[in-house]
């Protein structure tokens, strides 16, 4: 019923929006899509993304194409910006409906931006360590607990003379089966 849709819209932690088709205005929003945009209703209701700047040209135009394909967008990631200008990252999920007869577009957001974030840092991380394991000049490897190396830097490789893609798989015993038993399957073991 519409007393339910027009609970659940107001009460969802998510931030909705129902737009009309047609000219893809605003008609309402909740609370918090207000607080994910950080904008009153009235700087928002009656006016499309566009406009708000909330989104730009390219990406309201990838979702009207999707919606025109399916009638439905799902877990379309954009970046954003508040009112004020904040960069921010959203998954959405906007569904065709009708609503008194009018075609309209409800769309649901969640902020991903603290996700993003955080992709990005271990992205960062993850190339820095990369660095520094590959230009050491001292034997760096990673090994499974089934005693396979899962990395080794070009120091270890080069100690070896053996290019590191032919060392990453391989069993640590079948690659230094003279010190395996007595020197390094020990000390494998304490580790695992």
């Amino acid at each position: 019923s519409e007393e339910r849709f027009s609970t659940a819209f107001r009460a969802s932690p998510a931030a909705v929006a129902l737009s009309r088709r047609a000219d893809r205005r605003i008609l309402e929003v909740n609370e918090s899509f207000l607080q994910l945009f950080e904008c009153t209703r009235e700087e928002i209701v009656g006016k499309t993304l566009i406009e708000a700047g909330l989104l730009d040209a390219s990406a309201v135009d990838t979702i009207r194409l999707q919606l025109n394909a399916t009638q439905e967008v799902r877990n379309l990631e954009l970046p954003v910006k508040t009112r004020r200008g904040e960069p921010r990252f959203i998954n959405l999920a906007v569904r065709v409906i009708s609503i008194g007869g009018e075609m309209c577009a409800l769309s649901i957001l969640f902020d991903i931006t603290d996700r993003k974030r955080t992709e990005q840092a271990l992205r960062e991380s993850e190339a820095l360590l990369r660095t520094v394991t590959e230009t050491a000049e001292v034997g760096m490897v990673i090994v499974t607990e089934e005693h396979r190396y899962r990395y080794a830097n070009r120091a270890y490789a080069r100690i070896l003379r053996l290019p590191t893609h032919d060392l990453v798989g391989q069993r640590v015993a079948d690659v230094l089966p003279s010190v395996y038993a007595t020197q390094i399957r020990p000390r494998l073991e304490l580790a695992f």
